[in-house]
């Protein structure tokens, strides 16, 4: 059967054809995911224990705000691969890097440096400098940054087993994206794990592209701490709260790691409201914690936490493997490809990994014409994407809500623009 007909299309995923006419193509779940339509009715309801019960609701009625986030931690501990006691859900994430940066960075003369990846998101650059300036180093000393050493931007495990390796005694920390924002690659942070480790290097991930979106297995892979946002795949709302993850090893027995900024939400719930001077720390992750979650933003997170854990990842990751690669193969197809030999012809290019093994839903592509071009024509006919840095644009087709009818409408709309309007535009210097 064709791959690109609507035969193949509807045997494996029966509601791709069902309307033809909508009014745009949403591909932009890895920036902010579309909203769930129970979340209106899920908000009222926590508003009205609010409005019926005063003080009260911090203990009773729908979602008690004293222990929102306590439903959150079972099904997003399903999602990283994760013990509950774990995860916590609190802040926005650059909150929570800090937070963890706190504790986890531990420098000295000898070992005080943090590995990167090179074009990491900004926020999280920004949080890392912070703290090497904060602890009275240099970050243009302290800094190491992975970066590809070819033109395919992309980062091979023989560089980073090669750069931990040289490096491996002189670095602190490895705080890497597990999946980069920007190329779309997905690092193999079990084996960057096992390599830091050997090391003795503390390993952290920012999990922002890679949470509902990527299989994780945080606990297996002995990561030792890990912080995501919720806004993306989650689908949970812009600003909604972030999540944190923290080694069971960690936090357990007396001598387990206590936060190095602390705050009242961090205590443990038998001691929680004695309001006693000495921090007596709650189980895990939880410690971390500072103030009481908003019980708002919590019923949006954990509303699409239930549809994750009713969807189920595997079903998911199949459907992401064939949605992803179906638009990588029209994209292949019927727009021109960058050459080697002839890199001055029109042309795009996918940057991300070719490998499904190596990427997640997220397609991030270059042109031969300007992006921002590109990307102004396919938003005039209802393509939602978008461009990072002027240079790249991201293309996601989400396995919750996109269909493979909306993949093949995509690459014929941007075949057609190409045709008429790009090919004949100038280079890009």
């Amino acid at each position: 059967m064709e791959n690109n007909t609507n035969g193949f299309q509807l045997s494996v995923d029966p509601q791709s054809l069902l309307d033809e006419n909508e009014e745009s193509i949403y591909f932009c779940g890895h920036s902010l995911g579309l909203q769930l339509k129970s979340i209106e009715s899920s908000v009222e309801n926590v508003l009205k224990s609010w409005a019926e019960r005063g003080v009260e609701c911090h203990f009773s009625g729908n979602l008690p705000a004293a222990f929102c986030d306590k439903p959150l931690k079972e099904n997003m501990a399903y999602l990283v691969g994760a013990l509950p006691e774990e995860v916590t859900a609190m802040n926005g994430l650059t909150v929570n890097i800090q937070l963890l940066l706190a504790t986890f960075y531990r420098p000295t003369e000898e070992r005080n440096k943090i590995l990167m990846v090179a074009n990491c998101f900004h926020s999280d650059l920004y949080a890392v400098r912070s703290h090497i300036t904060l602890r009275g180093y240099d970050p243009d000393e302290s800094l190491i940054f992975l970066k590809p050493q070819s033109d395919d931007f992309l980062v091979s495990s023989e560089d980073i087993r090669e750069v931990i390796g040289r490096e491996g005694k002189n670095i602190a920390l490895i705080f890497l994206e597990g999946v980069h924002f920007y190329t779309g690659q997905l690092f193999d942070m079990g084996e960057i794990t096992r390599l830091g480790h050997e090391q003795g290097c503390v390993v952290g991930f920012d999990l922002a592209h890679a949470i509902g979106n990527v299989q994780l297995q945080l606990h297996d892979w002995n990561v030792d701490f890990a912080v995501w946002c919720t806004y993306k795949y989650l689908n949970s709302g812009p600003g909604c709260m972030g999540g944190a993850f923290v080694h069971q090893r960690l936090t357990q027995g007396k001598n387990g790691i206590l936060p190095a900024m602390r705050g009242w939400w961090g205590l443990s719930e038998k001691t929680k409201f004695d309001f006693d001077d000495e921090f007596t720390p709650a189980e895990g992750a939880d410690r971390f914690k500072l103030s009481n979650p908003s019980p708002y933003l919590s019923t949006m997170l954990l509303a699409n936490l239930q549809v994750f854990r009713e969807a189920g990842l595997e079903r998911l990751r199949a459907k992401q493997r064939l949605l992803t690669g179906y638009m990588e193969y029209l994209l292949r197809k019927h727009l021109p490809q960058y050459e080697d030999t002839h890199p001055e012809k029109p042309h795009i290019r996918i940057i991300t990994p070719k490998n499904p093994r190596n990427r997640g839903s997220q397609l991030s592509l270059i042109s031969s014409v300007p992006i921002t071009t590109c990307e102004a024509l396919l938003k005039a006919k209802g393509i939602v994407c978008d461009i990072r840095r002027s240079v790249v644009i991201r293309i996601t087709p989400v396995p919750l809500y996109n269909t493979f009818s909306e993949v093949r409408n995509f690459v014929y709309i941007f075949k057609e623009i190409w045709d008429n309007e790009l090919s004949n535009e100038h280079p890009e210097k």
